[in-house]
């Protein structure tokens, strides 16, 4: 499954982290920490799939518009209080 810029669920968010942070430690600990993004991932894949299509098809005017994919920033701040 292609990995778009933009994230549409704030959880898949804080998992993918996850995911990337288990290169980090142990393989234990990694199955650990990625258990949660797979079951995510087993039930939501349709649904996923679905918005990627989208997704790219509402990226794909500017693109060709400008010449090049548009900078898209997503910022997740927890605990800022």
């Amino acid at each position: 499954m292609k990995t778009n810029l933009i994230v549409r669920l704030e959880a898949k968010a804080s998992l993918t982290i996850l995911v990337g942070l288990s290169t980090l430690v142990s393989t234990a600990t990694a199955q650990q920490f990625d258990a949660p993004y797979y079951k995510l991932l087993e039930r939501n894949k349709l649904k996923w799939v679905a918005e990627d299509k989208q997704i790219n098809s509402r990226l794909a005017a500017p693109e060709k518009k400008f010449g090049k994919k548009p900078n898209i920033i997503y910022i997740l701040a927890d605990d800022v209080g």
